[in-house]
């Protein structure tokens, strides 16, 4: 048998925390306090019920326990996304000019935003960046480069081996050929 748990003193304040809280994390760290005072549960058992492990729930407990009931404290980090170039704030700022110039339903070109991008940050970005810029800000569809931007439908219909009749490349809605049409959020 192990030492009977220690916390009593903030066993109030944990039972009203539990009532208040809603998130996940703040309610399995709550459990940790409570579950081993009032059933008189092992830390290994209440690591059970609450799906963590013995060193979790010991160490969240002791935190919990020290800071006196009292909220943690939410480092900087956690209130960021990880490896952000920009905020989200920031992004969008930084995709309106791009709006501004081409207007809506008009092309883009992605190599131009991730030089725009390079440019402001002063460092190099990846491709991969720039969409993932894109798809957070909800712009769908992009042209990926330069010459699809510009070829004009007649060269590519020119192209095909099997000429079709007109209706087939045209809906009536708009063009069935996504590589120039950029559509934002």
């Amino acid at each position: 048998m192990g030492r009977p748990p220690g916390g009593y003193e903030i066993l109030d304040v944990a039972r009203e925390l539990l009532t208040k809280t809603s998130c996940a994390r703040e309610i399995r760290i709550l459990q940790a306090v409570i579950l081993p005072l009032e059933n008189r549960m092992s830390i290994r058992e209440t690591a059970k019920v609450i799906g963590r492990n013995a060193d979790w729930v010991s160490r969240e407990r002791n935190a919990f326990i020290r800071r006196g009931g009292l909220p943690e404290k939410i480092s900087r980090k956690r209130l960021t996304r990880n490896r952000a170039l920009m905020t989200l704030e920031q992004e969008q700022e930084f995709l309106a000019q791009f709006t501004e110039v081409a207007g809506p339903g008009q092309a883009l070109v992605v190599s131009d935003i991730r030089e725009a991008l390079q440019k402001q940050l002063g460092k190099k970005v990846a491709l991969a960046t720039v969409y993932n810029i894109l798809h957070r800000n909800d712009w769908h569809k992009m042209v990926s480069d330069r010459r699809n931007a510009i070829v004009a439908e007649d060269h590519q219909d020119g192209g095909k081996k099997t000429p079709q009749p007109e209706s087939v490349y045209r809906t009536g809605v708009g063009q069935t050929h996504s590589v120039a049409t950029v559509f934002s959020g």
